[in-house]
């Protein structure tokens, strides 16, 4: 339901028909290999978090900010 308020709100979309089209479209471009991608580049950015490579901006607000280089 969350996902489907996102959508309207994103597309602008009035009508459940439309809503609809926009969703059958949304799910025809998760490819599994893009999806694949998508959950291998949240696994190396949770490793990264967990080494310290990363810090979220909670984190930065607490210490001297410094640059953060992130490459997917």
């Amino acid at each position: 339901s969350k996902a489907l308020d996102l959508l309207s709100d994103r597309h602008d979309i009035k009508s459940t028909n439309k809503l609809g089209k926009l969703v059958q479209k949304e799910i025809a471009l998760a490819s599994p290999k893009k999806v694949a991608h998508t959950i291998d580049i949240l696994k190396q950015t949770a490793d990264k978090l967990r080494n310290g490579n990363i810090q979220l901006d909670i984190e930065e607000q607490a210490k001297p900010s410094t640059p953060v280089e992130v490459n997917f």
